[in-house]
């Protein structure tokens, strides 16, 4: 029976331990979002203004709430326990109803002014001036040069304040980046003399936020209204800090951004969720193709949906553990009164987690796209509008591959700490690790965790982990203490490198706690799923570095084999219990708004709803007539009526995860044409020029038509040269021809009769020698001419 969209008013085991230690507070908010109408109705149709207006009214109701009241009064409160965890169990809630409220943390008034038309990633660099007249003892504020406009600025249109970053300039010297708050309006929506702003318009995505362009003119604001936990200035002049040293305190004002990196991780979460509810949905509602003379099944059958579906729902539910792993360690730093500044390893792991979780983010949400067809391209479905607005995150606060070299840069600064300061004691413990690695890829290496365990995978994880560390050291102190390069060249020529430990050391994280969260599981019921999905996970990471464990000795082509044969075997396990899975992300039906996931909307009669499974099949029995007819451009809207037989894959098939032939390489001969491809992606037979083909056995006779990317041969009893391709042709066109031509021969010498087109198995004759031996002289003469013609 499929599940159809409806909000849970009490909750499962499942999607207790999903929302955590807050479930309760998580469901009250759903429930108050649930019962408000501004929350009914999607936004996509509305113009510019209404969307900014829907999004700012929504946020008014938010702020409204007396628990939403009392949670930010709670946050005046010195070492308030949980709060991170609380306040992202908030953002995730919301950001599931309207990404655009999110944006806004809550400050409506506000705007934070960082990013300048010429510096965005460098902010070091921004030209913003902030020069003291100590005459006034003001600051004046301006923008020399059109690089030092201000964009992007969210809110910009109707915020009243806004924390702008600029050099800091006494008495002509620079004192670096600092924070001002400089008014933008006065309370009646005035412009602050010397302001100007310019609305950016339309965005891509979460145009429910006004961005826009800050300039400044000379604007005048008192001393007090710069922020000075970093640094001050007295009236005379004088600049004092706390953190004497310039680099260090530009690093300390940025790690105020590591909240809102922890925000954007959750935000993209729910965001992932969304599009996993609606994709899964769909694809056990919808059907499409079936073995011969039966129904049509599910498309999460077929092979290909789940392997792209399921290995993203298992990452959601590892940030899902992760993030409330992340945000408890923020709150055991705050409430122990630690800076954020001073918690470097802290900042690198939400840094890396920003990273992995939107790159996830954007993939995810693509295959959930292309999974559900041409209704998976409709607004009104959901799915293009959460493409749109969070596409923004892999750059917004810091774009992904900075954040990536943040996460090494800590990691390589642990490294050397690991050498301690005696060097002899460090160099004997890097030499031992290294050892130790070695000879577990090594003809002496013996391991008895069974490949494709928990504990298997957890160690390959952290073994890519420590060899990238190691030897991006090594590169680095080669480059720059021996070659005598300057540092930026040598790091930049290892970024590559460094991309690549980053990510590997993010894979570890979010396999470690997926798997302790597993462990901290007390429903024997909810942790057997969660182990399923745990292992899809690192079974996941590891086969898409497969080449890396194969280079470095760690994997060997069984062992990678085994690998990938329990990727595909675990989706296949998975696929019913994403169903379980996704309702008990527990997301209220006016967040999911698509009709595919089996939420109704008026206006979309048009659309494709999810059956229950009896009316299904009661609409399969009364046959074609009562189904739309044809295919969408979008990868098939409606059903259709054709069958195709499916093969039963062994190990050693393509359709186990090898690689298969496209299309422009389908060709005549029965070798090569067998399996094939619809324009639908879905492996079908075609056996249609040698039915019953002693080369293939086992496999029936399948439909004749395969669409308009196969190429029929014109049956050719004469040997004749293959004409030179033009320029039009191609490489692959040249390929497929000169096959299809070898094959029409084979078919000649090994059929009795047969036409192109033939499929009567009567007109077979048994094999002989001399027909065999002719076949192999031909093929090889042909193959021999064919490579001696292409060089």
């Amino acid at each position: 029976m499929v599940l159809l969209s409806m909000d849970q008013k009490h909750p499962s085991s499942l999607a207790r331990y999903l929302d955590g230690e807050f479930w309760e507070i998580r469901d009250a908010f759903r429930d108050a979002i649930s019962k408000c109408e501004l929350f009914q109705s999607s936004s996509y149709e509305l113009t510019l203004d209404q969307r900014r207006d829907l999004t700012a009214e929504r946020l008014h109701h938010l702020l409204s709430l007396p628990f939403m009241k009392e949670h930010l009064r709670n946050q005046l409160k010195e070492k308030q326990k949980d709060f991170t965890n609380k306040s992202l169990s908030f953002t995730e809630i919301i950001c599931s109803a309207d990404m655009a409220t999110g944006v806004k943390e809550l400050e409506f008034t506000g705007m934070f002014a960082m990013t300048e038309r010429g510096h965005g990633s460098n902010v070091r660099g921004i030209i913003t001036e902030a020069r003291y007249d100590q005459s006034t003892q003001e600051f004046v504020i301006h923008t020399p040069s059109e690089d030092a406009q201000k964009m992007y600025i969210g809110n910009a249109m109707k915020g009243n304040n806004a924390a702008v970053f600029a050099q800091l300039i006494i008495n002509g010297e620079c004192q670096g980046p600092h924070c001002f708050i400089v008014p933008i309006r006065d309370q009646n929506g005035v412009m602050w003399p010397g302001v100007t702003t310019i609305d950016m318009k339309h965005k891509e995505g979460l145009n429910g936020v006004d961005n826009g362009i800050l300039i400044f003119n000379n604007v005048r604001i008192p001393r007090e209204n710069l922020l000075r936990k970093f640094g001050s200035v007295s009236a005379d002049g004088l600049y004092s800090s706390p953190i004497l040293n310039k680099s260090s305190r530009f690093n300390a004002m940025l790690a105020a951004l590591t909240p809102t990196r922890l925000c954007l991780a959750v935000q993209t979460m729910a965001a992932m969720k969304l599009g996993l509810i609606i994709a899964v949905r769909y694809s056990h509602s919808r059907r499409q193709f079936g073995p011969k003379d039966q129904d049509e099944v599910k498309i999460i059958e077929h092979q290909t949906q789940s392997l792209r579906l399921m290995p993203h729902l298992a990452a959601a539910l590892a940030l899902t553990f992760t993030t409330r792993y992340t945000a408890g360690l923020m709150d055991d730093a705050l409430c122990q009164g630690q800076d954020l500044q001073s918690n470097r390893a802290l900042q690198a792991l939400i840094a890396g987690l920003k990273a992995y979780s939107t790159w996830e983010n954007v993939a995810c949400l693509q295959d959930c796209r292309e999974c559900t067809g041409g209704m998976g391209f409709m607004m009104e479905n959901r799915i293009p509008s959460l493409k749109c607005d969070s596409d923004v995150f892999v750059t917004f606060e810091g774009d992904n591959m900075v954040m990536l070299q943040v996460v090494v840069r800590e990691l390589l600064t642990q490294y050397t700490k690991q050498m301690g300061n005696n060097l002899v004691m460090g160099l004997i413990r890097n030499w031992t690790t290294s050892l130790s690695d070695s000879l577990r890829t090594s003809f002496l290496g013996f391991s008895m965790d069974k490949v494709g365990d928990l504990m298997f995978l957890l160690k390959a994880v952290s073994y890519r982990e420590r060899v990238l560390q190691r030897s991006l050291a090594s590169r680095l102190y080669t480059k720059v203490e021996k070659n005598k390069e300057e540092f930026f060249m040598a790091w930049n020529a290892c970024l590559h490198h460094v991309t690549a430990l980053a990510m590997a050391h993010i894979h570890r994280v979010t396999l470690e706690q997926f798997a302790l969260a597993v462990q901290e599981c007390h429903i024997k019921e909810d942790r057997a799923l969660l182990t399923k999905f745990c292992l899809l996970h690192g079974t996941s990471l590891v086969y898409q570095e497969r080449a890396w464990y194969l280079e470095h000795n760690y994997l060997t082509p069984n062992t990678s084999r085994q690998i990938r044969n329990q990727l595909l075997e675990l989706c296949r396990s998975v696929k019913d219990d994403a169903l379980k899975v996704v309702d008990d992300f527990n997301i209220p039906s006016c967040c999911i708004q698509a009709p595919i996931a089996g939420v109704a909307n008026p206006r979309a009669e048009w659309a494709f709803y999810p059956q229950p499974q009896s009316k299904l099949e009661q609409t399969l029995a009364n046959g074609p007539a009562s189904r739309g007819s044809g295919e969408s451009a979008g990868g098939g809207a409606v059903l259709r009526s054709e069958h195709f037989d499916f093969p039963q894959p062994s190990d050693g098939d393509p359709l186990r995860g090898g690689i298969s032939m496209s299309n422009s390489h389908q060709s005549r001969s029965p070798m090569c044409r067998t399996f094939s491809r619809s324009s639908s992606g879905y492996f079908s037979v075609d056996s249609d020029s040698v039915p019953g083909s002693p080369l293939m056995p086992n496999i029936s006779e399948a439909q004749d038509g395969q669409n308009d990317e196969v190429w029929f041969a014109e049956p050719s009893h004469q040997r004749v040269q293959m004409e030179a391709p033009d320029e039009a042709m191609g490489r692959e066109m040249a390929v497929a021809r000169e096959l299809r031509r070898i094959g029409d021969e084979f078919n000649r010498l090994y059929c009795q009769g047969a036409g192109a087109g033939g499929n009567n198995a009567a007109q077979l004759r048994a094999p002989n020698e001399h027909a065999i031996v002719v076949w192999m002289n031909v093929l090889i003469g042909h193959v021999v001419q064919f490579f001696l013609r292409r060089r």
